[in-house]
């Protein structure tokens, strides 16, 4: 079953590459990386919803860093389609 998703998850962060580079002919830079933060955020707010009291997201939340790093990540992003 490990090595399935393992395989799996393979597969689907292959076609990143070439799906992206086909939709920045289509699509601008800026759009593209807001579409998928915003598509990957709904089944992380679903998760979040349903499982917040073991994952204690309120305490990590208030740190400050972790706001910072996510900040910095999403100008990674940013700039990974920029070129």
């Amino acid at each position: 079953m490990g090595l399935a998703l393992v395989v799996a998850a393979d597969l689907l962060r292959s076609t990143v590459f070439v799906a992206s580079q086909v939709s920045l002919e289509h699509i601008n830079p800026y759009n593209l990386v807001y579409m998928r933060f915003l598509f990957s955020s709904v089944p992380i707010a679903i998760v979040a919803v349903l499982y917040r009291q073991h994952l204690g997201l309120r305490r990590e939340l208030s740190n400050r860093w972790i706001w910072v790093l996510g900040a910095v990540y999403a100008m990674g992003f940013l700039f990974q389609y920029m070129g």
